[in-house]
């Protein structure tokens, strides 16, 4: 399931001149990679793939997204805004983060519960 859609890729991550050079399969490809990237951050702590996606997760796969595709294009900073590989390292920062615990997805219910360790125990009482 991929957390962010071609619009949101336009919308908010790269112009629609630099999407326009891919094809809706390629697209959707790099989404779905971008969205499997955020999931390995999250997995230690939430049940994925999120059944409720916060906006910042979308924004985090829309930049990872951008990223992938102007490396794919070849990366001109002089002719593209040059804070694109700032954002993604910010953006992957971020997800470190999360994994972590020193930062959350705040309301987010598919917070995964860790009871701890099964309890052992023995037919006759050792007294340690």
């Amino acid at each position: 399931m991929a957390y962010a859609t071609e619009t949101d890729l336009t919308n908010t991550g790269l112009s629609a001149q630099i999407v326009g050079q891919l094809t809706t399969a390629q697209v959707t490809a790099y989404l779905a990679e971008s969205s499997s990237v955020v999931d390995s951050y999250l997995r230690g702590r939430y049940s994925v793939p999120l059944t409720t996606v916060p906006e910042s997760i979308r924004k985090a796969t829309v930049n990872l997204a951008a990223c992938d595709i102007l490396q794919t294009l070849g990366y001109k900073p002089e002719e593209y805004d040059a804070g694109y590989k700032a954002r993604c390292e910010k953006t992957l920062e971020w997800l470190k983060d999360i994994s972590a615990g020193r930062a959350s997805l705040g309301d987010v219910d598919d917070t995964v519960i860790h009871e701890g360790a099964a309890r052992v125990y023995t037919s006759t009482p050792r007294g340690w």
